[in-house]
């Protein structure tokens, strides 16, 4: 059985993509099935070490990005949209997939238009409570459109819509406390918080807890994901404390197998509100406060206040998202122990932990 996986962009999309393929092996060994995967899109360094990690063969194609703000890109895009779908069509046609699993925005748009045509069965999966551009346009030409928020299936029609939840690193709820112990050399002296600004980092974030970092690290021990392009300046940050906060401070550029642990060793979350996150902070059941990009189309925002909504998680606004406010509302939570272990039980609501099980049954139903 051959299964195309029309994805790409960070990391964010790609982690779903994995935990969808090692559902798909577990079926596969049940059934005594062969499987052969390739991904086929748009890639960033981060997305290409996962798919190499995972032993996902994937063939790099253009992918052209509607942006909801001028930009000269959005001329060019269009070219480079038509030459992508020009890229997969061969891609595609040398591997002829049995069916294809649509994940990513924009950058899905070649693989799953070129399926239609091949007449190649196709889901596609939006995670995020507003669907973005892409996949509505993709929903068109799908077979079946699984959804993480059970409010986006009006959009697509109750006939094709299968509401699965949604899907992020396949072991994100196994870490252990030691194990994050060992990695980060955590002392464990006081609560650890984790700060996440997704694949790439996040600038605004990293920014501001930089300017508070010696008052917090009075609070918290601090493990920072801070994106690969900006390891130079968190260095430099972390000698510039004093010795014995230095030993408090824990930065990486990006974590893979060892983000379980992470999460495992983690008291409070500050991180983006993109999906994959925050199924990252629902299934190892962590408090935390979010901060949405503002640059997308709202989906990070609408994503952050269903959290807020069900109590979740506080909601700072980049606007917002000041040292003097943050450093308050970490010290208020922290003094709440009460309050943050109801945010931690209240993330169960949106905690679906079977979701890729739930697409890779779709998957081999569809190439039946």
């Amino acid at each position: 059985m051959k299964i195309l996986f029309a994805s790409g962009g960070t990391g964010g999309h790609i982690l779903p993509v994995i935990a969808v393929k090692e559902e798909l092996e577990k079926l596969a060994q049940v059934q005594k099935v062969g499987l052969e995967f390739l991904l086929v899109g748009q890639l960033d360094e981060v997305a290409k070490e996962l798919l190499n990690s995972h032993h996902i063969p994937y063939k790099e194609v253009y992918a052209g990005k509607i942006r909801r703000y001028f930009s000269i890109d959005n001329f060019f895009d269009i070219f480079r949209g038509f030459w992508g779908i020009i890229q997969a069509q061969w891609y595609i046609w040398k591997f002829m997939p049995d069916v294809t699993f649509g994940k990513g925005g924009y950058a899905s748009v070649p693989g799953v238009l070129v399926s239609w045509v091949y007449q190649i069965p196709t889901l596609i999966h939006e995670s995020d409570s507003i669907p973005g551009l892409a996949n509505k346009f993709l929903g068109k030409f799908a077979s079946v459109v699984a959804v993480g928020f059970p409010n986006v299936a009006k959009v697509f029609g109750q006939k094709k819509t299968s509401i699965v939840g949604n899907m992020t690193h396949p072991d994100i709820a196994e870490g252990t406390k030691d194990e994050a112990g060992k990695i980060f050399e955590l002392t464990f002296e006081k609560p650890i918080l984790l700060i996440v600004g997704g694949s790439q980092g996040a600038k605004i974030i990293n920014e501001v807890i930089w300017k508070i970092l010696p008052e917090l690290l009075e609070l918290v021990e601090i493990i920072h994901i801070v994106g690969k392009n900006n390891m130079d300046e968190a260095r430099s940050v972390a000698r510039s404390l004093e010795v014995y906060q230095d030993r408090l401070y824990h930065y990486a550029g990006f974590l893979d197998i060892e983000m379980k642990h992470a999460y495992a060793a983690a008291d409070l979350v500050v991180s983006r509100a993109g999906a994959s996150s925050i199924m990252d902070i629902c299934l190892t059941h962590k408090p935390s406060i979010l901060v949405p990009i503002t640059v997308d189309a709202g989906q990070q925002r609408s994503n952050a206040y269903e959290m807020a909504k069900i109590g979740a998680s506080i909601v700072l606004e980049e606007p917002n998202f000041t040292p003097h406010i943050v450093l308050k509302k970490i010290n208020e939570l922290l003094k709440q122990p009460d309050i943050m272990q109801t945010m931690s039980e209240q993330t169960v609501q949106f905690a679906t932990p079977d979701a890729a099980a739930r697409i890779a049954e779709e998957l081999f139903n569809l190439s039946h």
